[in-house]
């Protein structure tokens, strides 16, 4: 099995820190695939992976450059959802961008994520 790192994935990036906000709605999590050795990269509307960490939640880190998760890892892994399209969409509701945050919050301190999923 081959993870590449986030360093690979944000490879030749280069972001200045004025300009880039990782709470921007293109950052908000919409689903998180996770392999099978336990690593979980969550993804945004557009299936690209947009935050990562280790199988034991620790080094969470953003993936700067957001590729999709076939790019992301060789081995095999499962898709789940934070929302549905039925649901609000945070991108017009301010309710939905607080719960992506806390999301984000939840998986970047370590925490378990199941409960948000659907």
């Amino acid at each position: 099995m081959k993870i590449l790192s986030v360093d690979e994935c944000a490879e030749g990036v280069t972001v200045e820190k004025a300009e880039f906000d990782p709470l921007s709605l293109d950052m908000l999590p919409y689903g998180v695939w996770t392999t099978a050795g336990g690593t979980e990269v969550m993804f945004n509307r557009g299936y690209q992976g947009v935050w990562i960490r280790d199988e034991k939640k620790r080094n969470p880190r953003m993936i700067l450059k957001p590729k999709h998760m076939s790019e992301i890892a060789r081995t095999s892994y499962t898709e789940r959802y934070f929302r549905d399209d039925g649901q609000h969409n945070p991108r017009h509701d301010r309710a939905a961008q607080r719960r992506c945050r806390e999301i984000i919050a939840t998986f970047i301190t370590g925490k378990s994520i199941k409960g948000y999923l659907i």
